[in-house]
């Protein structure tokens, strides 16, 4: 609806009639507009309310919370209740430790922050500042919401198009491609948990299922083998192989009568060769 109708009127600042105001706001905005990164920076353009279309496209905008930092509720049933939050660093102590610390704190009068949760002595006034070391997170401040670099790229396109002029092609893809290089070790970093995630599925579903795998590979090796068995069963008891089994047995015995008959007659030669060497022995000598 925004682009839906041209806003032609008085330019109060050359007196001009008939003038596209849209073009005019571009034309002043091209020379001071800077890129909002936070949400102060967004409503300095359009004002508290933003543009339907636009507010859907980019959606909440987070607390801007730097690397290594996190989002704590203070303790205390009064902060509790308040809902007073700050941005501390996470590898502040932990559980007993933090316990732990909080007591060195409370003895060294807050002079020192080792639970990490703010509180300490002012050295200019003397006065204890409760959130001293950390930072506060209120939600009134606009200047605390940052802009993802997604919603960062939407919302100057948003601006772009009511204000700014039309790019090149040759900006449109350098400016998406260094937005692309802004993203890509987030974008690498989830593709990465992703495919730890999948792995880590593949191997538990594996391991669930091998125990049902290896039954099923047993028994299809069980009836394998009953085959192999009936099949050689079959084998055995056919005619052509039982006339087979016949003849080799009749070999076996043909063999045997066969040696034996050797075996007597190389007996007999035997008792034949000493009975004519003994006959040469008992015949009468001449001269």
């Amino acid at each position: 609806m925004e682009d839906f109708f041209d806003v032609i009127g008085l330019d109060l600042g050359s007196g001009n009639r008939n003038v596209d105001l849209k073009k005019e706001n571009k034309k002043i905005l091209d020379k001071d507009f800077k890129n909002p990164k936070t949400l102060e920076d967004l409503k300095a353009i359009y004002g508290d309310t933003l543009p339907t279309s636009l507010g859907n496209q980019i959606g909440d905008v987070p607390f801007n919370v730097p690397e290594g930092k996190e989002i704590v509720q203070l303790p205390g049933l009064l902060n509790r209740l308040q809902g007073t939050k700050v941005i501390t660093d996470k590898d502040r102590p932990k559980n007993i430790n933090r316990l732990a610390a909080q007591f060195i704190d409370t003895i060294t009068g807050q002079r020192t922050d080792l639970d990490k949760l703010g509180g300490g002595i002012d050295s200019e006034t003397g006065a204890y500042d409760k959130f001293a070391g950390v930072t506060k997170l209120d939600s009134d401040d606009d200047s605390q919401y940052l802009l993802s670099p997604y919603q960062q790229k939407l919302v100057e396109k948003q601006v772009t198009e009511d204000f700014g002029r039309e790019k090149t092609a040759t900006e449109g893809i350098k400016e998406n491609f260094e937005a692309l290089k802004e993203i890509y070790p987030e974008l690498s970093d989830m593709a990465r948990k992703e495919r730890m995630k999948a792995g880590i599925d593949t191997t538990l579903q594996y391991a669930a299922t091998e125990p049902i795998r290896q039954a099923f590979l047993n028994r299809a090796a069980e009836q394998a083998a009953q085959r192999g068995l009936r099949v050689r069963g079959a084998l055995e008891a056919m005619p052509s192989n039982i006339q087979n089994i016949m003849t080799a047995k009749q070999q076996q015995q043909s063999l045997a009568s066969l040696t034996e008959a050797e075996r007597q007659r190389a007996t007999a030669t035997q008792q034949d060769a000493a009975t004519r060497f003994a006959g040469l022995g008992m015949q009468r000598r001449f001269g």
